[in-house]
């Protein structure tokens, strides 16, 4: 996959961004003394290879601890590497008397917690974050959901400092800017994007007097948020859902919240979609127009063994479907189970 960097030091300026500011710490220099805060799995790749940094003989990691939340059950990711590792390990939220010393900077991954000016400003270097998107899009909990979600051709991250009081609207040390494909889901970009993260965030430590120095103010053009999704987004509402809203919302939530609807009052997953290319959607799955009734209305497909389903301006098509209190079903399976053994006019979803 093609990335592309921008570059903040020397002359030029992001397109994102609009006002330099200016840092003192030419005196700090690797390898660094860092404390790492996360949670999940995509603050694991970056702690991974900050770990990594710490075993070479001449990495860019000197110290590293890590805080993370006190949450058991689920055991996060981050604590469970940290047990793993035998790396030294704080439980959020800290104290002002129990803050460890000695550390030229805090590192912030997909930690979900505003972190208070009196910790930002115990560190002389700050605090820094791995974003996974290019600030100022997608501003909050879930970027990457609704890059996917609202079909963005391109997406990228944004290592940036930490401001106190508010998510994501710090200054700007450096961003990588990641093409995403049409078919692309949450799950698979949020994979990379952590990955890419990870090695971003050691070329930043490599030279971090100098992006601190030449870091740059978000501009206040093309701001947009991205609130923490719940499985209400997921529900498909046939009567005002296009085919493109559909398919966007099944490659953004299906890793997480599956698409589903009503089958006879029954909760019921929509799995498995059959993608299409956007060119190619006006030709997705004609159906014989006798057939045809309103929206929610469905359709089995002997054939290619897949259920069809009619939205506002045309058909989606899926292989699988979960009903709430029974094991997943093939396409075939729901319609001789229950498509077939109803009258034609209950034959959809609501």
């Amino acid at each position: 996959m093609c990335v592309m960097r921008k570059e903040y030091g020397g002359g030029g300026g992001g397109v994102l961004l609009s006002q330099r500011r200016c840092y003192s710490n030419e005196s700090f220099k690797p390898p660094w003394n860092i404390l790492f805060f996360g949670t999940n799995a995509v603050s694991v790749k970056s702690l991974e290879v900050l770990h990594k940094e710490q075993q070479k003989v001449a990495g860019v990691v000197d110290k590293l601890e890590v805080v993370t939340v006190s949450l058991m059950k689920p055991l996060p990711a981050v604590r469970r590497y940290c047990r793993t590792c035998d790396l030294p390990l704080h439980t959020w939220p800290l104290q002002q008397q129990q803050l460890p010393q000695g550390y030229h900077i805090g590192v912030v991954v997909s930690f979900g917690h505003l972190i208070p000016a009196w910790l930002i400003n115990a560190f002389p270097m700050g605090i820094i974050n791995v974003h996974l998107s290019l600030l100022p899009r997608w501003r909050g909990a879930a970027p990457i959901i609704h890059t996917i979600l609202y079909q963005d051709c391109h997406t990228g991250i944004t290592i940036m400092k930490i401001q106190p009081h508010r998510f994501d609207v710090g200054s700007v040390l450096s961003q990588v800017v990641v093409p995403v494909a049409w078919n692309t889901k949450s799950g698979e970009l949020t994979t990379h994007l952590a990955e890419m993260g990870a090695q971003e965030l050691i070329s930043v430590l490599h030279n971090l007097p100098e992006k601190l120095r030449c870091a740059v103010l978000q501009s206040d053009i093309g701001v947009t948020k991205a609130p923490k999704i719940s499985g209400s987004t997921a529900l498909v509402e046939w009567s005002q859902h296009t085919r493109h809203n559909i398919q966007a919302m099944f490659l953004a939530l299906d890793d997480y919240f599956p698409l589903w609807t009503h089958w006879q009052g029954t909760p019921i997953k929509l799995r498995d979609m059959v993608l299409t290319k956007p060119e190619q959607r006006s030709t997705q799955h004609r159906v014989n127009e006798e057939i045809t009734k309103c929206e929610g209305s469905i359709v089995y497909h002997l054939k290619s063994r897949v259920i069809s389903v009619k939205c506002v301006d045309g058909w989606v098509s899926f292989r699988q479907v979960v009903m709430k209190g029974r094991k997943p079903m093939s396409a075939h399976d729901f319609y001789n189970g229950f498509i077939s053994k109803v009258p034609k006019e209950m034959k959809r979803f609501t």
